[in-house]
């Protein structure tokens, strides 16, 4: 058990190194990304609906094409500008391309919200949900704000560790 929760750990400090040295605003691991939830926006308000999520929870998102997005899915998008904040609703109505070529739109609604966000266009989507891990946003969170210390304090521990191993072997 202990080396399994020593390889999630590094596992976690690995995923957020990689993502914090990746400057780029498209970072994903192998088509993948990782987000910690926020808000209450996607609450579970009635009993038939799926895929809800709380402040706190930690999502997966699979990069999708917007065509791929269809009435129901629950998906991340950008909202107007691509700053790093992101928005995981509901999809409540799909506008399909007047033209050949062009790119449907979208209304997306948070399950808990009482208004639909404004009209997105496919080109701020990111994918949909696939996957929500209850309260590992919060470690997520946590391991991403504190990064620096918790290196210096695992490099701590396992020096000390290997001096005591040591002086008790002698």
């Amino acid at each position: 058990m202990n080396y399994f929760v020593l390889v999630c750990f590094i596992v976690i400090i690995s995923g957020v190194l990689f993502f914090k040295l990746d400057s780029s605003s498209q970072r994903s691991f192998f088509g993948y990304r990782f987000y910690s939830v926020l808000s209450n926006s996607m609450k579970k308000t009635k009993p038939e609906q799926q895929g809800n999520f709380i402040a706190g929870d930690m999502l997966i998102v699979k990069i999708t094409p917007p065509e791929d997005i269809k009435l129901g899915d629950i998906m991340t998008f950008y909202p107007k500008t691509k700053e790093e904040n992101y928005v995981t609703h509901r999809v409540i109505k799909v506008i399909p391309p007047k033209k050949r070529g062009e790119i449907s739109h979208f209304i997306t609604q948070g399950d808990a919200n009482n208004l639909a966000d404004d009209e997105i266009s496919g080109e701020q989507v990111v994918g949909k949900v696939l996957y929500t891990i209850p309260k590992l946003g919060l470690m997520m969170t946590f391991v991403q704000i504190n990064i620096v210390k918790i290196i210096i304090f695992v490099l701590f521990m396992w020096v000390a560790i290997a001096l005591l191993r040591y002086s008790v072997s002698k």
